[in-house]
C-alpha cells in the first residue's frame, strides 16, 4: 500500500524531477511512480498538477521520466470520473504521446507506459478515440521496433482494441497501416509464448491476455461475429495456416463494413496497392 500524497507533495517531486539529472533523476522518477499507485489519485491531481505532469511527456525527457509521468496520467483517470480524461484531451496529451512514439527510440517500458495512457483514455472517454486515431500508425510501429517484447504486444493490442471499439474510422486506420496483418502476427506469436516451457507463469498469463485483446481488436476491426474470430484464431493457434492465408480466411466474414476495411487493406497506407 503506497503512502498518501498531497498535491503539494506531488508538486515537490515534479519540481525536483525538472532539475535533477542522472541517478537523482532516476530516484525521483521512482517516487513519481509510487504516486501513480495511489488509489484516489484522480481526486488529488489538480488541474495545475495535470498541466505540470504533461510537461514531462516529451521526446526530450529521459525514458524513466516519461514512464513515470504516463503512469500518473493513466492512473488518475477512471471511468467513474472523466473530468481528468477530458482535461488531458483538451491539453494535447494525444499529441504528446504521439511525439514520444514517433520521434524517438524509446525503451520498451516507456512505450508500454505511453500506450497504457492511450488505452486508458480510450476506454474511459469516447472523445478520446478521435483524438488518438493519429497514433495508430506509431502504435503499430512500436511493435515492429520491439518485435519480441510481450509487454509491448499486450499494450499495443489493448490500445488498438479500445481505439477501434465502436469507431469504424479507427478500424479503417488500422487496416490502412497493415494493422490486421500485425494483429494476426501478435496473436500467433503470443500463442507460441503461451505454450513455451521456458516462459514464466506471469509470461504465460500475459501471453493469454495478449491473445484475448488481439482477438478483440480483430473482431472490432473486421466488425464480424465473435464466433468467426474464435474459429479463425483457433486455426492460427494450431498452425493450420500462415499469415497470408489467415488474412484470406478472415475475408469470409460478411458485412459492408468489413468490405470497406478489406478494400482499405488492398489500398495500403499511402494509396499503393498491397497484397493481402
Amino acid at each position: 500500500m503506497s503512502s498518501l500524497h498531497t498535491p503539494n507533495e506531488i508538486e515537490s517531486i515534479l519540481n525536483r524531477l525538472s532539475i535533477y539529472q542522472g541517478a537523482q533523476q532516476t530516484k525521483c522518477a521512482s517516487e513519481l511512480e509510487n504516486v501513480a499507485q495511489q488509489s484516489n489519485l484522480h481526486r488529488i491531481v489538480t488541474p495545475s498538477l495535470m498541466t505540470y505532469i504533461l510537461e514531462f511527456v516529451s521526446p526530450s525527457r529521459a525514458d524513466c521520466v516519461i514512464k513515470a509521468a504516463c503512469l500518473v496520467l493513466a492512473n488518475s483517470c477512471t471511468t467513474d470520473d472523466l473530468t481528468n480524461c477530458k482535461y488531458y484531451l483538451a491539453n494535447g496529451v494525444s499529441e504528446r504521446c504521439g511525439s514520444v512514439l514517433s520521434e524517438r527510440g524509446a525503451s520498451a517500458a516507456c512505450v508500454f507506459a505511453v500506450l497504457d495512457v492511450v488505452a486508458t483514455l480510450c476506454t474511459g472517454c469516447r472523445d478520446a478515440r478521435d483524438a488518438f486515431r493519429p497514433l495508430i500508425a506509431p502504435t503499430l510501429s512500436a511493435v515492429k521496433n520491439h518485435k519480441t517484447n510481450l509487454e509491448i504486444h499486450f499494450a499495443c493490442v489493448c490500445a488498438l482494441a479500445t481505439q477501434t471499439l465502436a469507431d469504424p474510422l479507427s478500424s479503417l486506420a488500422v487496416a490502412r497501416n497493415n494493422g490486421l496483418q500485425i494483429l494476426v502476427e501478435i496473436y500467433k506469436w503470443s500463442a507460441k509464448q503461451r505454450e513455451a516451457q521456458s516462459r514464466s507463469q506471469d509470461d504465460h498469463r500475459l501471453a493469454l491476455d495478449t491473445m484475448k485483446w488481439a482477438k478483440q481488436a480483430l473482431m472490432n476491426v473486421l466488425r464480424c461475429p465473435a464466433s468467426d474470430v474464435d474459429m479463425f484464431c483457433a486455426k492460427i493457434q494450431w498452425g493450420t495456416f500462415g499469415t497470408v492465408v489467415a488474412i484470406d480466411e478472415l475475408k469470409i466474414c460478411a458485412g459492408m463494413e468489413r468490405k470497406k476495411i478489406l478494400a482499405a487493406i488492398q489500398q495500403g497506407p499511402s494509396g499503393s496497392t498491397t497484397s493481402s
